[in-house]
């Protein structure tokens, strides 16, 4: 796999990959993991090109966005809860956290203070007026609805819900009504799980505790697992 032509051919910085330290559960990928990967992209209409670069032998893989707004952004996508937003600022990003972090087996063990999106850490000024164009231009296409397919849609606005910052968050809120169910799962994850947001607490209850909602794992998660308690209770005593 002759990764510098590769990289010199999507314009990218080849000699970031110097510093990266191969791991179980984490490598370069082969030439087999490379166009398995990338075709199996192609069943996505995402708007935008991501480069498998890592692969963790189990079919998963990290991958960076090539082309539009999202060039430089890190996704790490795995085959079971695909979500291909962005979870590392950059390459150099991935690989230092990657190099520097005990895993069990693969980036999915990473602790979840370690990805660079979503974070409740305070962002230099840098990278806040980084992270504000990228959410512009995102809500710029939502406004104007120009997605070329659904799966377009979903990682713009997953986008939006991973980049905007928990100072910010009220401004998402809308996408717990979201008629896409990955966009709203994800938006339940963010509020009820990672930043456990009192706000949207009632609105989070109301949607997991539907019969008709699915995903039973965000509903024992969600605020300590919280709503999981009542619902037993709710059983028991009725």
């Amino acid at each position: 796999m002759n990764w510098k032509e590769l990289f010199e051919k999507h314009q990218l910085n080849y000699s970031e990959l110097d510093e990266f330290q191969e791991k179980e559960g984490v490598k370069l990928c082969n030439e087999d993991d490379f166009t398995a990967n990338e075709n199996w992209c192609r069943q996505y209409k995402l708007g935008f090109n991501l480069l498998p670069i890592f692969t963790n032998d189990e079919s998963d893989f990290v991958g960076m966005y090539t082309t539009g707004i999202l060039t430089g952004k890190v996704a790490c996508v795995n085959h079971d809860n695909v979500d291909f937003s962005p979870r590392f600022r950059s390459l150099k990003s991935f690989i230092g956290t990657i190099n520097n972090t005990a895993i069990d087996f693969d980036w999915q063990d990473l602790p979840l203070d370690s990805f660079d999106y979503p974070t409740k850490k305070e962002l230099t000024q840098t990278e806040q007026e980084e992270d504000n164009k990228i959410l512009s231009e995102c809500w710029n296409l939502i406004a104007r609805n120009e997605f070329v397919s659904d799966d377009n849609y979903e990682l713009v606005a997953k986008t939006i819900l991973t980049l905007t910052p928990y100072t910010n968050l009220e401004k998402v809120l809308c996408f717990l009504d979201d008629k896409n169910n990955f966009v709203q799962d994800k938006a339940v994850w963010l509020f009820g799980v990672y930043y456990q947001y009192l706000p949207a607490k009632e609105k989070v209850k109301e949607i997991v505790e539907k019969p008709a909602y699915k995903n039973g794992i965000l509903l024992n998660q969600c605020y300590n697992g919280e709503f999981k308690k009542q619902s037993i209770w709710k059983r028991i005593f009725g």
